[in-house]
């Protein structure tokens, strides 16, 4: 028997214990599913590796029973095992997702496919994830999930030969804690590793910033630096008495860091320098689809962007209205139940300020699983409308990586307020006809693979029925015909030759 029929059989016994664990014959059941259970993994790993997966299941048992509060839900790391499903008091449930279960080692495309996945759990309720031992390899293979986790939320338990065990029901932005300063170095300097970064600080931050160029201040510098004004790319610091000096020394930022309850340096605050004086992130009105201002769902909105201090949140069931009413010069229209994540907001802001005709700006979209929704929508001759590469699970390959011009947005769309002015009274609330409106008043929307968005929760029946293609009705005759077949050779094919322009001239 081969390793996928063996995961697939394990799957099958947890999925039968769990339907059948309330039933009036669950003894006789439980004791038949056990035994299979076992030689299941017997036939998997053999007598001797068997025994080693056993100690991790144990010490894994005692980890969540010592820091996991009963009742609350773990997700594990099993990669097909059912015995680390089965910890004593506890709703346990794989990750990824049973759905999602095939080579789990190559399952994912992307570290942030894995982060996306994470996200939606989060979204449903897990408060826990577990990585046993045996999947500790994780944060070597998906580099960018090991940062987004060890980065937002609390470690409670690490216990080398047992597991990684991460609370994930609150991230640490929430609570005080700001993003790591590698990340926002990488920001303001735009990945140069070479930029001057001055630590103006007593944290020795030249560990904390990587293989980048920090040093120093002299020893003697308490109140002035003896550089010429703006020689320093970078000025860190953690007392805020030193900011008027670095911003004379600084020219790109000056950051405020300090170590939290754990030890670990944060960014506390950062300060983007203007050739003419400090200058402040520009604010963004973030507009979520839901009518009523209570809507729990603005909480989870809230904290995944607690790190945005520009960002303003509100409610609000018409997005193009209170698009087009916006104080803010750009605004973020987000449909119920997606999620930004890290970097998205940023990343499709900075979109359109990349050219004067741009009005908006669409990001990549992933499903719950960590597949593609859409990289881009089109809009098709039969008034369809389908996410660019939709169920890819290559979220990141080549052929649908770059920026380009696209149709249509769903899910999260960045826009000019004032091009949304523009278009609010002939465009309903959905995204899809904003759309329409914005390509018909000569604003280009443009796809920007770097942003990058979840889908938490399904998709709301009501925005699906009215999704708005009926505002591309008049340009329907020039659209491309819909494919039999949506493959990936058919959406090469469509972005080779669609012209988006076209179809307003």
């Amino acid at each position: 028997m081969n390793r996928r029929r063996l995961e697939e059989l394990a799957e099958r016994v947890a999925a039968l214990e769990a339907v059948t664990g309330g039933s009036a014959d669950a003894a006789g059941l439980d004791a038949r599913l056990a035994a299979i259970e076992d030689a299941v993994r017997r036939l998997r790993y053999g007598d001797e590796e068997l025994s080693e997966i056993d100690d991790v299941v144990r010490r894994c048992g005692e980890l969540v029973s010592e820091h996991v509060p009963a009742g609350q839900r773990v997700a594990v790391v099993s990669e097909g095992d059912p015995a680390l499903l089965a910890l004593d008091d506890r709703h346990v449930a794989a990750f990824p997702q049973a759905k999602r279960v095939g080579n789990p080692e190559r399952d994912f495309d992307h570290g942030a496919a894995v982060i996306a996945h994470l996200e939606a759990q989060r979204a449903q309720g897990t408060r826990f994830l577990l990585l046993p031992e045996p999947a500790r390899c994780w944060m070597e293979r998906y580099p960018e999930f090991a940062e987004h986790l060890l980065g937002r939320y609390e470690v409670v338990a690490d216990d080398p030969g047992a597991g990684l065990l991460v609370d994930v029901g609150e991230t640490r932005v929430a609570g005080r804690a700001g993003k790591l300063l590698t990340e926002v170095l990488d920001r303001l300097v735009d990945g140069d590793r070479y930029a001057p970064v001055l630590d103006w600080t007593a944290l020795d931050l030249a560990a904390e910033a990587g293989s980048r160029t920090v040093f120093a201040a002299p020893p003697d510098a308490d109140v002035e630096l003896p550089y010429l004004d703006r020689t320093i790319n970078v000025v860190v610091i953690e007392d805020p008495a030193r900011l008027e000096e670095s911003r004379r020394v600084a020219s790109a930022a000056v950051i405020v860091v300090s170590p939290d309850e754990s030890g670990r340096v944060v960014v506390a605050e950062v300060e983007e320098v203007a050739p003419d004086g400090p200058m402040t992130a520009d604010p963004i009105l973030l507009v979520v689809a839901a009518g009523d201002p209570e809507d729990p769902w603005l909480a989870r909105v809230e904290e995944a962007v607690a790190d945005l201090p520009a960002i303003r949140l509100v409610a609000g069931r018409d997005l193009g209205s209170v698009a087009a009413d916006a104080d803010t010069e750009v605004v973020v229209l987000a449909e119920r139940g997606v999620l930004p994540l890290p970097g998205c907001i940023e990343s499709a802001s900075a979109t359109l300020a990349s050219a004067e005709g741009v009005g908006a700006a669409a990001v990549k979209l992933l499903a719950a699983d960590g597949s593609l929704e859409a990289a881009g929508s089109v809009v098709f001759s039969d008034g369809s409308i389908e996410g660019v590469a939709a169920g890819c699970r290559e979220v990141a390959a080549p052929w649908h990586e770059y920026v380009r011009p696209a149709c249509a947005a769903e899910g999260l769309l960045a826009v000019r307020s004032a091009a949304a002015r523009e278009v609010a009274s002939n465009a309903s609330g959905s995204l899809v006809a904003l759309s329409a409106g914005l390509w018909e008043a000569g604003y280009e929307l443009r796809y920007q693979p770097d942003a990058w968005a979840v889908r938490a929760l399904d998709r709301d029946p009501e925005a699906s029925a009215a999704n708005g293609t009926e505002a591309w009705s008049s340009t329907l005759a020039v659209r491309p015909d819909r494919p039999t077949a949506l493959d990936s050779g058919a959406w090469r094919a469509l972005l080779a030759q669609d012209d988006v322009r076209s179809c307003w001239i």
